[in-house]
Order: C-alpha cells, then sequence, then structure tokens
C-alpha cells in the first residue's frame, strides 16, 4: 500500500512539472512586438496577415510605423521637377537606317496631382531611301512638354482608380538631311496608368510599371500629316523614389505622300490619297537625379 502512495505521489509531482501544462501551447518567450524592432522588416517581407506567429495587428503596427520600408516611399506628392537624361537604341521608319542612337535630357515632376515632363531630344537617323538622291548625313531633334492630370480623389477606396492620369502634351520635331530640313509640330492627348503588384495586402511591392498611351495629331506637318498612338512603358513606375528605370517606346503612324507643290491643288489630293503606315521605337535606360 505505502508503495503505491509513493508512485500516485511521485506522478503528480512528474505531472505538475511537465510545460507546457496539460492542455495549453507554449507561450512564446519575451515577445517583441512587431511595430517596436526595425530588424524584423526583412522577415515580415512576403508574410500575410494569417501566417504565423505574428499576428495581423502587429504587421500593421510595423508597416505603418515604418513606412512599409525605404521601396514603399513615392516620389508623388513632391512639386519639384528633378532632371533626367534617358539613353536609347532606337528602331527607325521606312525611309531611314534601320537603327540610331538617340539622347534625351530634360525636367520631370511627379507630384500628387500633377504628372509633368519637359525634355528635348536627338538621335542620329539618316535617310537613305526617300528619292532625293544620297544623303550622308541626317539626324533628328525633338522638343517636348506633357502635362497630366492625377485626380486622387480623398475617399477613394481602390488603389487602381486614384493611379489613372489624363492630359495631352506638345512636340516640335526637325528633320535635317544633305539635301533638305523639314519639321513640324503637333499636339497629343493621352494618358496612362500606375500598376503595383503586391504578394499579400501587408506585403512590400514586388514589382510596379508605369504605362501610357498617347494619340499624335497630325497638327502642322501639312508636307506628310503624320498621326496615331504612342505607348510607353516604365520599370519600374516613375512614381516610386527610385533613380534608375527601363523605358520603352512604340509607336504606328499613318501619313502620306509628301506634299511637293501646296499650290497645285489637284496634285496635293493625289499625294494625300496616298496613305501608307510606318513604325518606330526605342529602349533604353532612364536616370532620373
Amino acid at each position: 500500500m505505502k508503495i503505491k502512495i509513493v508512485l500516485i505521489i511521485i506522478l503528480i509531482v512528474a505531472c505538475a512539472c511537465v510545460r507546457p501544462a496539460f492542455g495549453q501551447n507554449a507561450a512564446p518567450e519575451s515577445p517583441v512586438p512587431a511595430g517596436k524592432d526595425p530588424a524584423l522588416l526583412e522577415k515580415l517581407i512576403g508574410q500575410s496577415s494569417t501566417d504565423p506567429p505574428h499576428p495581423s495587428a502587429e504587421l500593421v503596427h510595423f508597416l505603418n510605423r515604418y513606412n512599409r520600408g525605404p521601396r514603399e516611399k513615392l516620389v508623388s506628392g513632391r512639386y519639384i521637377p528633378v532632371p533626367f537624361f534617358y539613353s536609347a537604341y532606337s528602331v527607325m521608319p521606312p525611309g531611314y537606317r534601320p537603327f540610331a542612337l538617340r539622347a534625351e535630357a530634360g525636367l520631370a515632376m511627379d507630384a500628387k496631382h500633377i504628372v509633368w515632363k519637359a525634355l528635348a531630344a536627338f538621335d542620329n537617323g539618316r535617310k537613305d531611301n526617300d528619292g532625293t538622291g544620297p544623303n550622308p548625313k541626317g539626324h533628328d531633334r525633338y522638343l517636348a512638354t506633357e502635362l497630366y492630370f492625377r485626380p486622387a480623389i480623398p475617399g477613394w477606396s481602390e488603389d487602381w482608380a486614384r493611379n489613372f492620369f489624363l492630359g495631352g502634351g506638345y512636340r516640335w520635331s526637325q528633320l535635317s538631311t544633305s539635301n533638305y530640313t523639314k519639321s513640324g509640330s503637333r499636339w497629343q492627348p493621352g494618358g496612362g496608368y500606375d500598376w503595383f503588384h503586391r504578394r499579400c495586402v501587408e506585403c512590400l511591392r514586388s514589382i510596379s510599371a508605369r504605362f501610357e498611351v498617347n494619340w499624335i495629331l497630325a497638327g502642322k506637318d501639312w508636307q506628310n500629316g503624320s498621326h496615331g498612338p504612342t505607348w510607353e512603358i516604365t520599370i519600374p513606375s516613375t512614381r516610386e523614389k527610385r533613380h534608375l528605370f527601363f523605358h520603352q517606346t512604340a509607336a504606328l503612324l499613318r501619313f502620306h505622300d509628301t506634299v511637293t507643290d501646296p499650290n497645285n491643288p489637284s496634285l496635293v489630293r493625289a499625294e494625300r490619297s496616298n496613305r501608307h503606315f510606318s513604325g518606330f521605337g526605342d529602349t533604353g535606360i532612364l536616370w532620373r537625379f
């Protein structure tokens, strides 16, 4: 009997010493609030609000306190133009030599409600098949400005609704060759959208991009009447606080034969009735200071 009593006492003591107690989960040792430990940022990247061991409330508090980290800060809101430089490899339209180098520089502003840009550009494109004989020299010069308005209306709950912008611009270009020079200016209405991707609601952005579409009007280009859409993509979006961006432009233009004598109505009608399509594009790197 005494042996049984001793065994029962030993069993009770052993059960009382076991951790955690029966039916309970192990408690974390001195948990550090996520919002007070910046070193946890890397551990929290890509983790959803339902993933243990960090509760959603602590995770949201952490990300709000540290503004989602340096990558989450946007240029949006800064009404201060900053300089930029763009260098690209261009695919030229028919009549030119196939490829050219393009360089442009200017000022850009990406504020909360305003997207603005002004630039000057140059390429070494040469005409080699325009029916005017040999053209050993040639280049193009450009001036352009664009102004867009982003609504960002308070109370809009959807991010996609706040990332649209609409407006337009004005551009001037001049083609110079060994045999002749011609220029034209035109309006271009259009707009764009800033796209951001996250793996979860609380996650940092993993990728972003800006998409733009503009329609080039014929404007004062009475000689060829070139007009059509242009598409642009920039990765990451220039709304982010970055310096280096990948940029690509493509255009599809419709034009007519060159008007050679504007005082000859029948000849003008014949030349304008003969229409063609051409396209061009460039791919390069944009550096914003």
